[in-house]
């Protein structure tokens, strides 16, 4: 395992350098999917949870500017579903986990005590990942875009779980919020459940076409029943997928690939520490403490 995530890490370049190199960060709401990217190549996928239907995750673009580890969480002051919510040291049930991502504007990215939710829209806006995968992600922002690289500050991190350690990024990483419910890949074609109803059920069929047009397919040569089938599960508010040579009629079907990819390391859960198991993660993070609550600062949804 130690070997393997150090074959990554040199897969990916030098750590530090007179220029940092270019990371970027796409989420996908509907799939609840995040994508890595470095310098324009994807590195991995995770799963995420997104906001709920009333709490939804914005659409648009912003950056990541700092890492914190062992995060404090406070509840947001004017959110009618956080009145009875306290301050949350860091430890087991706080609901940012081990660490968190911090973002220019109210949203966050970051680890979670409900892993159970994760991909799932479950959120009050902000993006759940679990806390292997917020972890990786963290790691590697912070060993490329800083001078603080040494692997022992993660032993640092957890050996001080009641302490809240903050790492500002050398690089600011941009990181989109889209939101595209359909997903033509190479061998299959899946439809996100339109989680947020921003297609109406009687345009969801012409959307599908166009997509499916817009990706080189010809959509005279669909399979009718095949065709109908999977809109109507889409409909119905279900993700539901196909492979793109059945509903195609065809043996194999033509390898056209849409952004983001789906490449990348198969395996994502050993590219870089094995997952710890689910009984002990929090005892092993967070072996007890409870520390002074610190100065509170402006409160942010989760």
């Amino acid at each position: 395992m130690i070997l393997s995530f150090l074959i990554f890490l040199a897969a990916l370049g030098p750590m530090i350098g007179p220029e940092y190199p270019e990371f970027k960060i796409v989420i996908n709401i509907p799939a609840t999917r995040l994508y890595l990217y470095k310098d324009g190549e994807m590195l991995q996928q995770f799963k995420v949870a997104v906001g709920l239907k009333d709490y939804p995750t914005p659409i648009g673009k912003d950056k990541i500017t700092q890492v914190i580890w062992n995060p404090w969480w406070y509840p947001p002051e004017d959110a009618e579903w956080a009145e009875d919510k306290e301050d949350t040291p860091p430890g087991p049930g706080n609901p940012l986990g081990i660490v968190k991502l911090v973002l220019s504007g109210d949203l966050r990215m970051h680890g979670t005590d409900q892993e159970a939710s994760i991909g799932t829209p479950a959120s009050h806006a902000c993006v759940r990942m679990h806390n292997r995968d917020a972890k990786k992600i963290a790691w590697v922002l912070q060993s490329h875009l800083t001078a603080e690289l040494d692997e022992n500050l993660l032993k640092k991190y957890a050996a001080n779980p009641e302490k809240s350690f903050h790492v500002t990024l050398g690089r600011e990483v941009p990181v989109e919020f889209i939101y595209d419910p359909i997903d033509i890949g190479p061998k299959k074609i899946i439809l996100y459940a339109d989680i947020y109803s921003k297609i109406e059920n009687k345009d969801k069929e012409e959307v599908l076409l166009n997509k499916l047009r817009t990706n080189g397919i010809d959509t005279g040569l669909l399979n009718k029943v095949e065709f109908r089938q999977i809109l109507k599960k889409w409909k119905g508010g279900k993700t539901t997928q196909i492979e793109r040579a059945r509903l195609l009629n065809q043996k194999s079907g033509p390898q056209h690939l849409q952004s983001p990819p789906k490449t990348g390391p198969k395996n994502r859960s050993s590219q870089f520490w094995p997952a710890p198991k689910p009984a002990s993660r929090h005892a092993s993070w967070w072996p007890g403490g409870s520390p002074k609550t610190p100065p509170r600062p402006n409160s942010l949804p989760t």
